[in-house]
């Protein structure tokens, strides 16, 4: 079982990611954007980080800053992360996939089953 405090930091990652970084905003320029962000935590979701997996999904599950809200592969991402097998009881994780399963079109869902399959096969090889 992964330590409580990995699921704390996805928490954090998720809430970053939503609502930017507080603090002193004149360095704002020099601070990295909300997409930036977004492009460094999916290159480690494709690695196969679950935590990754499901803050990426949720941040285009409830859309941010820069980041546009994306039913598709906000299911995509939270379906791998449910994988996981400290990750798949997730309360907030079951209730978004459950919202995204009602209301993605099944062409979409075929799409994103897809996108699954191609995702897991660059995973590392354990």
């Amino acid at each position: 079982m992964k330590h409580p405090l990995q699921l704390i930091g996805a928490v954090c990652l998720c809430a970053a990611l939503l609502t930017g970084c507080g603090g002193d905003s004149s360095d704002v320029e020099d601070s990295p954007s909300m997409g930036e962000n977004l492009q460094q935590t999916e290159q480690d979701a494709r690695k196969g980080d679950p935590i990754q997996m499901f803050g990426l999904g949720m941040t285009y599950y409830n859309g941010a800053e820069d980041v546009k809200k994306d039913d598709l592969l906000a299911l995509i991402w939270l379906t791998l992360a449910a994988e996981d097998e400290d990750l798949k009881t997730d309360p907030g994780l079951m209730q978004a996939l459950a919202e995204l399963n009602r209301s993605v079109a099944d062409a979409d869902k075929a799409n994103a089953e897809a996108q699954i399959k191609k995702i897991k096969a660059g995973f590392p090889k354990k």
